[in-house]
């Protein structure tokens, strides 16, 4: 989720970098007190609006590096006073709501409070709301509806967000892969999130570093759908398109060995993921598993299932 950051400051950000963010939710009287406060200092509106949006960043980007839930605290309460200090009809005003609802949901990541995914919602949407159709910016403010809306399980909403946000790019929009692979992951019909994610793979060069992955999650998908043949051919694709020393060739040639029903190739392939796989990776106790299962069910007498 990106910020929308304001560049100027006052002289060492004046009077504003001291607030509490211990106080009260800032209201239309204290929005009055600071103006009238800067009004006397010889500032203008503008150049409150643009200070407290740039402290409001600057503890967020504080948070970011320290895990304080004091910078991310203060970063909200600043945000909120930068938005109570603007209109609706004020240009700077939805870039102001965004950074808010960016802002309380890296709260609630933090502390799991429900309030403040909710707030961040609703102010997600209002965002959207003032952003014209034709402005690129919808699309990074709709992506951001759709990631919470997520994270509230209101998956429906979530998929006809996302849509939107693939709707409102340029087919050659260098975001709209990743975009149009957010909009697979989100949906319950498995047929469209398998379409979804073909247009991804197709659009997205070989030499991508994220083509492998593509490929593999639609490999996946097709195994579910029972598409062996297609999946199998797929998830070659996608370990083909890793290289040797990659940390998630292993991953995707076990996912490959799963996929077969004749023991031969799957074992050649589990002990490749074994064998690239350093002794102390937490993942190699899963891939011997793997092995050890092809191995069994190879075994005269073995088992004709992988349990």
């Amino acid at each position: 989720m990106c910020l929308a950051c304001k560049s100027s400051l006052l002289p060492e950000h004046s009077f504003l970098s001291s607030m509490d963010p211990a106080q009260p939710t800032v209201g239309s009287s204290a929005n009055m007190d600071l103006q009238h406060m800067a009004e006397r200092l010889g500032f203008t509106k503008e150049d409150m609006l643009a200070t407290m949006s740039s402290l409001a960043i600057e503890a967020y980007e504080a948070y970011n590096r320290t895990g304080n839930k004091s910078d991310i605290d203060l970063a909200v309460y600043r945000s909120r006073i930068a938005v109570s200090m603007t209109h609706e009809d004020d240009p700077g005003w939805v870039s102001e709501v965004n950074n808010l609802g960016i802002m309380l949901i890296t709260r609630y990541e933090h502390t799991g409070d429900l309030a403040d995914l909710e707030e961040a919602i609703g102010v997600a949407r209002q965002a959207v709301a003032a952003t014209p159709d034709d402005r690129l910016d919808r699309v990074g403010r709709l992506n951001n509806l759709g990631t919470m809306l997520e994270i509230m399980a209101d998956l429906e909403e979530a998929i006809s967000v996302a849509r939107q946000a693939v709707a409102a790019m340029p087919d050659d929009h260098p975001d709209r892969v990743s975009r149009s692979s957010n909009l697979g992951t989100k949906l319950s019909h498995l047929e469209e999130a398998i379409a979804i994610t073909r247009e991804a793979v197709a659009t997205t060069p070989n030499n991508h570093p994220g083509h492998a992955g593509q490929l593999n999650n639609l490999g996946i998908m097709l195994e579910t759908m029972a598409d062996l043949e297609e999946a199998i051919r797929v998830t070659r694709q996608a370990v083909a398109a890793i290289p040797d020393d990659h940390p998630d060739r292993a991953g995707t040639l076990s996912n490959l060995g799963n996929k077969f029903g004749h023991m031969e190739e799957a074992i050649t392939i589990a002990r490749q993921a074994v064998a690239i796989t350093a002794e102390d990776h937490p993942d190699r106790a899963g891939w011997l598993s793997n092995l050890g299962i092809n191995l069994e069910v190879r075994r005269p007498g073995g088992s004709n299932g992988r349990g």
